[in-house]
């Protein structure tokens, strides 16, 4: 966290999208007022949904959160977006993923709350390693050094 996150309790509902692939990343950080309608929405999609090893990828939280929001009229915006019917705002990388892994760019500014740090706590110990180190040197310092291999 790097700053008070306050300001955001004007909000019925937040969400932030993260850089790579302009999704909803509710990792990143969320908030609602209680039994929100959206949320309603997202927890009966995964509760409807099977898990499949090989559609891993498209069954992920951002795909799917993003997917229910899109249905609701949201796009992807380097701006705030305030989607007034489902009285939801959405916040751009800036804000919550402002430092991210790969070849992203570094976002971070005043308006930035907070940063993931993409632990990746959750994969095996070579890809938590992995990003451990990346997140002692850096992801800019990181890229350079990919490009020098390449």
């Amino acid at each position: 966290m790097l700053k008070n996150i306050d300001k955001l309790l004007e909000n019925k509902c937040f969400f932030g999208t993260q850089q790579e692939g302009e999704v909803i990343a509710t990792g990143l950080g969320f908030g609602s007022e209680k039994e929100h309608s959206i949320l309603k929405e997202m927890l009966d999609l995964y509760e409807n949904t099977t898990f499949d090893v090989e559609k891993k990828e498209q069954i992920a939280c951002p795909i799917l959160n993003t997917d229910i929001l899109k249905k609701h009229g949201f796009v992807f915006s380097d701006n705030i977006v305030k989607m007034h019917s489902i009285n939801v705002t959405i916040y751009p990388p800036k804000y919550f993923d402002p430092i991210s892994p790969g070849d992203s760019k570094n976002l971070l500014c005043n308006d930035t709350f907070s940063i993931h740090h993409y632990s990746a706590s959750w994969t095996k110990t070579g890809n938590k390693m992995k990003r451990k180190i990346i997140n002692i040197v850096g992801q800019k310092r990181i890229n350079k050094i990919k490009k020098l291999f390449k």
